[in-house]
């Protein structure tokens, strides 16, 4: 069977165990997921016995990409653009 660790209302760790868990309170609590059709993962909140995907924000997707361009150089990242619409380029 297979547990998530809920502690401080996220799931701190996923494991496989032949039982449930009987650890001491402050370690949290085990919630058997073996059925769920969509596994969480740790870091997921866990509210109102549900598991909810952490979002990551538009924002800083954004500016990561951004980041990431500012440090290609022209080169590297006309490469990349070329790649990305299916131009072979050396």
């Amino acid at each position: 069977m297979k547990y998530a660790q809920i502690l401080n209302e996220k799931v701190h760790w996923v494991g496989n165990y032949d039982k449930k868990p009987n650890f001491h309170p402050k370690v949290g609590k085990f919630i058997d997921i073996t059925d769920l059709e969509t596994q969480p993962k740790e870091g997921w909140e866990y509210e109102n016995k549900s598991f909810i995907q952490p979002i990551i924000a538009a924002v800083e997707v954004k500016e990561v990409v951004k980041i990431k361009v500012d440090t290609l150089t022209d080169k590297e990242f006309k490469k990349l653009v070329l790649e990305k619409i299916g131009i072979e380029c050396e």
